[in-house]
């Protein structure tokens, strides 16, 4: 069982380093591809299941964001939306105060009505834990993914500039 873990967590590497190398190769300006990683990622905090990706990307048309690395950054931030939720939730909470905050409820497994009628009842503070998650998250994500394409283009540079061994007689 073990070879076989350690198979599926290669395979999620190698998964993962194609749509890096992928972004680090977009004929883009890097602050557009930044714009797009963040914005993408960041849609997460706004509860709207199964059309965020197409709210990001008409987002990142006003915004002049790389769309694919919006598409990207969403596929790969999807399984955190929840847990954003909770964050906004929290956030909310500390800035309003416990009387405004709503309350946790739970909702498994009876779907999106649910989902919605709890949401309404969160009060101001989910809204403005959304803004605040939002806009520090976009920050964040802007500074560290710039940092991240930085170097992994460094890196490709360095590679291509050193002689590789196969190539010797």
């Amino acid at each position: 069982m073990k070879g076989r873990e350690r198979g599926i967590f290669r395979g999620l590497g190698r998964w993962m380093r194609y749509y890096l190398l992928r972004l680090v190769r977009v004929r883009d300006e890097q602050r557009r591809v930044q714009k797009g990683i963040a914005l993408g990622a960041v849609m997460h905090f706004i509860p709207t299941p199964g059309i965020g990706l197409a709210v990001a990307l008409i987002i990142a048309v006003f915004l002049r964001a790389n769309k694919a690395a919006t598409t990207i950054a969403n596929v790969f931030a999807a399984p955190a939306a929840v847990p954003m939720w909770f964050l906004n939730y929290w956030v909310g909470k500390l800035f309003v105060g416990a009387k405004n905050a709503g309350h946790v409820v739970d909702v498994h497994g009876q779907g999106f009505v649910a989902m919605w009628h709890w949401l309404a009842s969160q009060g101001v503070g989910f809204f403005i834990g959304i803004g605040v998650n939002m806009v520090v998250g976009f920050a964040i994500l802007y500074v560290v993914s710039g940092w991240v394409l930085r170097r992994a283009a460094a890196k490709i540079q360095s590679r291509r500039a050193s002689p590789s061994p196969e190539g010797r007689p």
